[in-house]
């Protein structure tokens, strides 16, 4: 579960067992052991949210690596070698114009971003949240994984498989999918999403689209976006995602490399 405070690790959620967490200096360590002591996974992201890596031109290099740095002299390696720490996630979005100053950030920045995180971290996944199409064209040396989710506003769920499956196959990387849970039901979920006009995923919902999901056998990795407690506490939806948790724990596991 994406978000999902590390103080909720553990058996009262049985459901999770992997988060994607935005990292601070002052309590990684915290976080990690946290972890590290309820058998979770964490996928970091060292830069956090967009607003600190912006220049006057959109994105800044020299902003996501000045964020980078706040963390160079940390060693984190026995993280990464008992698999509590399973990957970096570089940068949400690249392609949306509104989070850069009407521009994006390019492949081979983000290629780049991969590569400063290799110098300091060699074993530790890469990965980068964008639909596949975004980053054709370009031949990656240091991404290792692509990540995107489903909302039900993006049309029926096979064909968005169909579409972004064999893009992100095309461009020989790892694939993390998962699904927007909290604003990308449909209207018929009758209940209300994180953001005006939108809806959260019904339990039905949540089982047909993460299911379809993770029948692909090229998925390595599966999260559903976002942590809101209210609605993971709901008998319905905790049903649904203790089902889709039996339902991942039953398919052929696949690392999460090229």
């Amino acid at each position: 579960m994406a978000q999902q405070p590390a103080e909720t690790f553990g058996p009262e959620f049985p459901e999770f067992q992997a988060t994607i967490m935005g990292a601070i200096p002052e309590s990684i360590f915290i976080d990690l052991e946290a972890a590290r002591r309820n058998n979770a996974r964490v996928l970091v992201n060292f830069t956090n949210n967009e607003v600190h890596l912006r220049g006057p031109e959109g994105f800044s290099m020299e902003k996501w690596k000045a964020r980078m740095d706040r963390f160079s002299a940390m060693d984190l390696n026995s993280y990464i070698e008992d698999g509590t720490l399973i990957g970096h996630f570089l940068l949400d979005e690249p392609q949306d114009r509104s989070n850069w100053n009407g521009n994006v950030v390019t492949p081979a920045q983000i290629d780049e971003m991969g590569r400063y995180s290799k110098e300091r971290w060699p074993t530790l996944l890469t990965v980068i949240r964008a639909f596949p199409d975004f980053l054709q064209g370009h031949q990656f040396q240091y991404v290792d994984a692509v990540r995107f989710h489903y909302l039900e506003q993006q049309g029926p769920v096979d064909a968005w498989i169909e579409k972004h499956f064999t893009e992100a196959r095309a461009l020989g990387m790892a694939i993390v999918s998962g699904v927007n849970a909290l604003n990308g039901g449909s209207k018929n979920s009758g209940i209300p999403g994180r953001k005006e006009g939108k809806f959260a995923m019904s339990a039905a919902e949540l089982r047909n689209f993460g299911e379809r999901i993770l029948a692909q056998p090229d998925v390595c990795a599966f999260f559903v976006w976002e942590w809101d407690q209210a609605y993971v506490t709901r008998p319905d939806i905790k049903a649904a995602l203790a089902d889709l948790k039996a339902f991942a724990e039953n398919r052929p596991k696949r690392l999460c490399r090229p």
